[in-house]
């Protein structure tokens, strides 16, 4: 991501993360320190330590700047109604653990072979992992979205149970669009 920094002389320069610590040179000569990522984020607009669009979206909810517009995503009349939708970006999932074995003459021979060669040093290396049992990966991930629909329109909304029909109504929104790109296998739930 790219952020500006500010010359004295008036002129922003673009700077990426990577440029941290390090100057950068004006078009006027002068040499420009980047300052550290919470400040040039600060500097952004965005809050010292957001990470993500999920970050930033819940800072907008916090401003007051969401739900967007003034008009409903259905029938683009004027409203101040708000309906929340939900986005689940991303989902913790279950590793088993345990060797398996597929099943060849080459697996065969290492079986016998550590069976006659090397019976316990063999085998107990197994033990390990017979006891961890399945591990959860990742973590769930989700965040609210509150967009501007009229009353008369929530309730034939809570029967819509179409992904495309939800994402094209959040994909009116810039910031929910830019979510559901960084995340398209996001699943909208109401």
């Amino acid at each position: 991501m790219t952020y500006l920094v500010r010359c004295s002389c008036g002129n922003e320069i673009a700077v990426s993360t990577f440029q941290i610590g390090s100057d950068v040179l004006c078009t006027c000569g002068q040499l420009v320190p980047v300052p550290s990522l919470s400040e040039l984020r600060r500097n952004s607009g965005q809050a010292a330590f957001e990470s993500s669009i999920i970050d930033t979206i819940n800072r907008m909810v916090r401003n007051g700047e969401l739900p967007w517009g003034n008009e409903c995503a259905i029938c683009r009349l004027p409203t101040d109604d708000t309906f929340c939708l939900y986005a689940q970006c991303e989902r913790k999932w279950t590793i088993r653990s345990g060797r398996t074995m597929k099943s060849g003459c080459d697996e065969y021979a290492f079986w016998i072979l550590g069976f006659f060669l090397i019976p316990f040093s063999f085998f107990s290396l197994f033990d390990d992992d017979a006891d961890e049992g399945p591990r959860e990966m990742g973590h769930d991930r989700g965040v609210e979205l509150p967009l501007r629909v009229r009353k008369e329109h929530h309730p034939k909304l809570r029967r819509v149970r179409s992904q495309r029909k939800l994402r094209r109504l959040l994909r009116d929104v810039p910031i929910y669009a830019k979510l559901l790109k960084e995340y398209p296998r996001a699943r909208i739930m109401i």
